[in-house]
């Protein structure tokens, strides 16, 4: 019996995201029981209201993307499947990276996190998007991944202003 590839997708999506949420929230959580450093509230965000802001943003990650791209010939649905994957790199780089919270627990994480996603992402979108000029698929997918980067990095602040 063969999955039908959309499945196998979502799958990963789903367990990436499920891995940073639970390592994000394991590491703050050690980092205020252990070295009286962090925010709880960010721990709280990490356990409870991580999973479902990524998965409501979702749609709006393939829309500003699908703007950038709209000259591709790539249907809505077929970037919504590339950007599934590539986020999913995303949430596994942000777990490995979290964990650098330990030896420098002041560190904002945005600042490491950033430079590896934009490069994984403008290789990934040059094979994925291989009809369009190299240069503007590099300019495109920068632009594309700070915007979004901004809006998610922004959520979450207001979120965990929120919750604390």
């Amino acid at each position: 019996m063969v999955k039908d590839p959309n499945t196998r997708t979502f799958s990963m999506f789903f367990i990436c995201l499920t891995v940073v949420a639970l390592s994000r929230y394991w590491v703050y959580s050690a980092l205020l029981k252990y070295y009286d450093s962090g925010n709880p509230s960010e721990a709280i965000f990490f356990h409870e209201y991580m999973v479902i802001m990524q998965v409501v943003l979702i749609p709006l990650n393939i829309f500003i993307t699908y703007l950038f791209f709209y000259n591709s010939k790539y249907t809505y649905a077929e970037i919504g499947v590339f950007l599934l994957y590539t986020i999913s790199f995303f949430f596994l780089v942000a777990s490995c990276v979290s964990l650098l919270k330990f030896i420098w627990p002041d560190l904002d994480t945005a600042y490491v996190e950033l430079p590896i996603i934009i490069i994984y992402n403008a290789i990934a979108f040059i094979n994925f998007f291989n009809k369009i000029p190299r240069w503007e698929v590099i300019l495109k997918s920068i632009a594309t991944m700070l915007l979004v980067f901004l809006i998610v990095n922004y959520l979450e602040d207001w979120v965990i202003k929120l919750v604390g």
